[in-house]
């Protein structure tokens, strides 16, 4: 979440960025601990790339879910989709869009 995207988010939104890899130790939150984080900067938007969304971070009224992942491994897709929260991810976002990476 660096460069030109997390710059035209912000032009779009009111964005709280708190990014566990900048942490050290690395800080993961904890589901509660993410929920009230929600609810504090009334998000209804949630990028997430580690930490576990799921549980009461669900119950949250967001609108959508985004993992910076391939998989949302990290997002409980089952519950959210039946709370009717779409879950978007980011496949192939450690390509680096070379001819030789697309070959393999």
């Amino acid at each position: 979440m660096r460069g030109p995207s997390w710059d035209q988010l912000q032009e779009l939104a009111d964005c709280h960025y708190d990014p566990s890899i900048e942490h050290i130790p690395l800080r993961m939150h904890s589901e509660d601990d993410l929920a009230a984080l929600v609810r504090e900067h009334g998000a209804t938007i949630l990028i997430s790339e580690i930490d576990k969304v799921a549980g009461p971070v669900l119950d949250e009224p967001l609108i959508v879910v985004a993992s910076t992942r391939g998989d949302p491994t990290n997002v409980d897709v089952e519950a959210a989709t039946a709370k009717g929260i779409p879950v978007l991810r980011a496949p192939g976002r450690n390509a680096d869009g070379s001819p030789r990476s697309r070959s393999r």
